[in-house]
């Protein structure tokens, strides 16, 4: 379908407030009280991970702290609990640790090498540990975002690092063996990856809402430098910061930045001699936003594909939210047939449907309009559109076009979008700019506070479900 507004705008624009609350909680650890070496950089990666945090949509007064003396075992402990009364339904949550990661043996039932977060004191807070809480915490959350830039192999802790290029000078491996553990633990085996790795992918079950970014893979060793922090932490800022938006959708992807950063330590450590950048390893939603550029100028020289921006929206969803869009027909006939599709959801919310049409101009919000503004859906129950009361004929060109139905707990205001209205709907034209404020629904990056809706599911949530599906117009 044509676009329904052909006009280039160039006015600043956002969606209505994000309504949930986004939490970080910072673990960093560069001083050991026991016998374990100490890791000088890290004391860079509290400033990185505060800025990654922010550009995340986190605000300073959501972020948490906690370093060296802070993060004994117990110290652990208590800075999980304090994240978990802070948590509420709908928030979105990041969790960053920089320090030593190890590995003991334990029996869990049977026995097995275990892997942990060395916590200052020595203490090993293990694998099985780290997923209740994360499990507990992503009940809650709408988004759980975890980085660990530590590994957990011994790898090539033994040998020197010989380096042809002075820039290397302190490289410091980010594993340390826990005093009497086994040898057969020191065998590097990535567990913690595989124990965190999301076992559920099914509809609905919230494995799309988890990401999980490991700073290596199996038998590789991530590395401290003295005076940039964690290579992959100080690689992964970078990338933020350079606006690694390939697909050009106006959102940067779990996927892209890892590939970025993936690049950028491949780059930082090629003059070294005996050791090779660790594999930054991924689990959970990677096709997720992870965060916005800043900046018009950032995304890239062309305008962005509208495509590739639905596509980041949907798959930022809360996938415990389920939506359905059924066409009437997957296929439309330029200038005799209308559109016609059902959605449904199993929660009760506020329906949006934006459309991209074949020429791929604009984005059209559909419904509400101005003929038809009653956008609530009760869970379970299929909504018809168009209603009788408007309707839209296939206008061609030939291709396909993108509808995406969003369904939200609470109303969304359109009015400062910026968008012009064309008949009873609403157009957007496509531009940079204009991707990267629909980004900003998904990614909760406004400003959060809370409004009153008696009749919002959740009226502190900017959580949403979502659904896409593709029309076809021929001749």
């Amino acid at each position: 379908m044509r676009s329904l507004l052909g006009l280039t705008l160039a006015a600043s624009l956002c969606w209505g407030p994000a309504l949930a609350e986004t939490h970080a909680l910072i673990l960093t650890i560069s001083q050991y009280t026991s016998d374990m070496p100490g890791l000088p950089g890290v004391r860079h990666d509290i400033d990185n991970a505060r800025e990654i945090s922010r550009r995340m949509g986190i605000r300073e007064a959501n972020m948490r702290f906690y370093k060296d003396s802070e993060l004994t075992y117990s110290g652990i402990n208590k800075a999980f609990d304090e994240l978990e009364q802070r948590v509420r339904q709908g928030d979105q949550v990041f969790v960053y640790y920089s320090g030593h990661g190890g590995r003991a043996l334990v029996q869990d039932p049977n026995e097995r090498c275990a892997e942990g977060l060395v916590a200052t004191d020595g203490l090993l807070f293990f694998d099985f540990e780290l997923e209740k809480r994360l499990k507990r915490l992503g009940e809650q959350a709408s988004r759980l975002v975890v980085m660990i830039d530590a590994c957990h192999s011994g790898g090539v802790t033994t040998r020197s690092v010989n380096k042809r290029s002075a820039d290397l000078a302190g490289l410091r491996p980010k594993f340390a063996v826990r005093a009497g553990a086994q040898d057969s633990c020191s065998v590097p085996v990535n567990i913690l990856s595989e124990h965190l790795r999301v076992a559920s992918r099914s509809l609905g079950s919230g494995g799309n809402n988890y990401v999980y970014i490991a700073a290596a893979k199996a038998n590789e060793v991530s590395f401290d430098h003295p005076k940039e922090g964690g290579l992959v932490t100080s690689a992964w800022l970078a990338c933020i910061n350079a606006g690694a938006d390939t697909d050009r959708s106006g959102g940067l992807s779990v996927d892209e930045l890892r590939l970025c950063a993936q690049n950028k330590l491949e780059q930082k450590l090629a003059g070294a001699r005996d050791i090779k950048p660790s594999t930054i390893t991924l689990a959970g939603n990677s096709r997720s936003v992870f965060a916005l550029p800043e900046g018009a100028g950032k995304t890239g020289s062309r305008d962005a594909p509208a495509s590739a921006t639905l596509r980041d929206l949907f798959n930022s969803r809360d996938d415990r939210r389920v939506v359905s869009l059924a066409p009437a027909k997957p296929e439309l006939k330029i200038g005799e047939d209308s559109l016609d599709f059902t959605v449904t959801s199993n929660q009760s919310g506020y329906l949006y449907v934006l459309m991209v049409g074949s020429d791929g101009k604009s984005f059209d919000l559909l419904f509400p309009n101005q003929i038809d503004r009653d956008n609530f859906v009760t869970a379970g129950q299929p909504l018809r559109l168009p209603r009788e009361s408007w309707q839209i004929t296939a206008q061609g060109p030939a291709g396909g076009n993108q509808l995406l139905a969003i369904v939200t707990d609470t109303p969304r205001d359109f009015s400062g979008l910026g968008m012009r209205p064309s008949g009873p709907f609403s157009a957007l034209a496509v531009s940079r700019s204009a991707s990267r404020s629909l980004q900003a629904l998904a990614s909760g990056s406004q400003t959060s506070h809370c409004q009153s809706d008696t009749s919002a599911t959740n009226p502190c949530s900017n959580a949403f479900g979502a659904a896409l599906v593709t029309i076809r117009e021929v001749k």
